[in-house]
């Protein structure tokens, strides 16, 4: 006896459907890949990171002419930051494996936050170098490179040694660094000049 084609067979005989919209055809609808939007977010934040981190260079003339310090006591706070950063580094891979990239990056986010939070009230040059010296330089470290190479490729397990090149999807992360940190960085002079 031959069945008739007018209508396919359910799937979900005996049991319930799905919540959510369902497609015509009854077949429950593929969720996009969490993958890509780990990497979108990766983007934005490696662009905040190093856009924090390089705008000294365009802060460096207002805070001369506000404060009218010496050049190189201003200066020694972005120069003082990349100490801080390279004295961090250490601590910061050790942080990780204990704890994991998230609080790394948690505490990234908190040290950005509070160093431009409290950038606006800097009276002093010793404000300058906690705030944009420890503060923002530090927090860019722990949003830096290293968090990210550990977590992005692990999204990207079952295709890491067919046609992609393994350090794919950690490239689009960090790609962040470039374009969104070009570009905020523009905005950024932009905004000064307002």
């Amino acid at each position: 006896m031959r069945r008739s084609l007018e209508k396919p067979p359910t799937l979900y005989v005996g049991a319930p459907r799905p919540a959510g919209p369902q497609p015509r055809d009854g077949l429950p609808r593929a969720r996009p890949f969490y993958g890509w939007i780990v990497i979108a977010v990766a983007f934005v934040t490696m662009g905040i990171g190093v856009n924090a981190r390089t705008v000294f260079s365009l802060l460096f003339p207002p805070i001369l002419d506000e404060f009218s310090w010496p050049r190189g006591l201003t200066a020694g706070a972005f120069s003082f930051g990349f100490l801080v950063s390279g004295i961090l580094g250490p601590v910061l891979g050790r942080l990780i494996d204990r704890r994991g990239p998230r609080a790394v990056m948690l505490l990234g986010v908190v040290m950005v936050g509070a160093g431009l939070g409290l950038a606006p009230f800097v009276a002093a040059p010793w404000h300058l170098y906690v705030t944009l010296g420890v503060l923002v330089a530090g927090g860019t470290v722990c949003l830096g490179y290293t968090g990210h190479a550990l977590f992005l490729p692990n999204w990207f397990v079952r295709r890491r040694g067919l046609e992609q090149p393994r350090d794919l999807p950690r490239a689009h992360g960090l790609r962040g660094r470039r374009g969104g940190g070009t570009r905020s960085f523009a905005l950024s002079a932009l905004a000064l000049d307002a």
